[in-house]
């Protein structure tokens, strides 16, 4: 017996890039983010309860899995919004206590990655590879429009772990994504450290909810 994919409601995402005012691009950038958390409380749990009915219903998706494990799998995405579904095999939870967002600086090819919600285009100069050589891209919570000179620092985080083309002048794009459990904090990086930052990396996923992209270079 076959059963449906999961219709996850989509967010949908906004180009910022002709943003240069610091001001306007930051309160624009707060509001998408209000905006996206009533988006996760209104559209996305209600209609992941709604697939969870079903699943539970459904004996042909969870083969290999404990009933332990399925009524943990359902129980976490009844009550946490998810960036899939437990047909994965395992949850990815969008974390909201409080919301943590996460900043992936690119080229302009990269932006891709927003238009089709699939962070599988962020092109590989700005990927490395884990010890089982799985692309991994690199992210951190400083926003575009921070004054302090810190793009050099994350280049050179970014050639920490092997990114060796990857320069100052390299960023060109922001996405604004939120952070997940998948999410994986890179201690050793305290490239950020003196301007409040910090680096997280993640394998790279298909799917996954790009809210806006900004510009790097010209924002005053």
């Amino acid at each position: 017996m076959s059963y449906p994919n999961f219709d996850r409601p989509r967010f949908g995402w906004f180009d910022y890039s002709h943003i240069t005012r610091h001001v306007q691009l930051s309160a624009t950038v707060l509001n998408t983010m209000e905006n996206y958390d009533t988006y996760l409380e209104d559209d996305l749990l209600p209609a992941q309860r709604q697939y969870a009915d079903f699943l539970e219903a459904n004996d042909t998706w969870h083969e290999h899995l404990t009933t332990e494990e399925i009524n943990q799998m359902l129980a976490t995405f009844r009550n946490a919004a998810c960036m899939n579904d437990p047909t994965m095999f395992s949850i990815e939870v969008i974390e909201r206590n409080p919301p943590e967002w996460l900043w992936l600086y690119v080229d302009t090819t990269s932006v891709f990655a927003a238009q089709y919600q699939d962070l599988s285009y962020i092109t590989d100069p700005f990927c490395f590879r884990d010890r089982h050589n799985r692309r991994r891209i690199l992210a951190c919570n400083i926003p575009p429009w921070s004054r302090r000179n810190w793009k050099g620092h994350l280049a050179r985080a970014f050639q920490a772990k092997g990114c060796r083309e990857i320069t100052a002048n390299s960023f060109r794009r922001a996405l604004l994504v939120p952070r997940t459990d998948c999410f994986q904090l890179e201690e050793s990086l305290n490239h950020l450290q003196e301007f409040g930052g910090q680096c997280w990396s993640r394998a790279v996923p298909d799917k996954f909810d790009v809210l806006a992209v900004t510009a790097v270079r010209g924002i005053s």
